[in-house]
């Protein structure tokens, strides 16, 4: 199954923002979880990468098959999720 990148972007707030409006999921440093409203958006730590990263998606939101498959892919690998 081919997967398609519909949106790439160097912007965190940009790349959280699309996560927030249901249009992916997203990596980002652990240092801009947004904890003023923890039940938005779930983060889930990435245990052995190189820097503290975590996928972001909306809670209890729609995701694609390529998102779930990335997310399955991460979670492969020891990780915590943050609530």
């Amino acid at each position: 199954m081919k997967q398609v990148v519909a949106y790439e972007t160097s912007s965190i707030e940009t790349a959280q923002a699309l996560v927030l409006n249901g249009l992916g999921v997203t990596i980002v440093p652990e240092m801009v979880i947004k904890h003023d409203n923890p039940s938005t958006i779930r983060y889930i730590k990435l245990e052995h990468a190189t820097r503290t990263l975590v996928f972001a998606h909306v809670k209890d939101f729609y995701l694609s098959q390529a998102s779930k498959n990335f997310i399955h892919m991460a979670k492969s690998t020891e990780v915590s999720t943050f609530n």
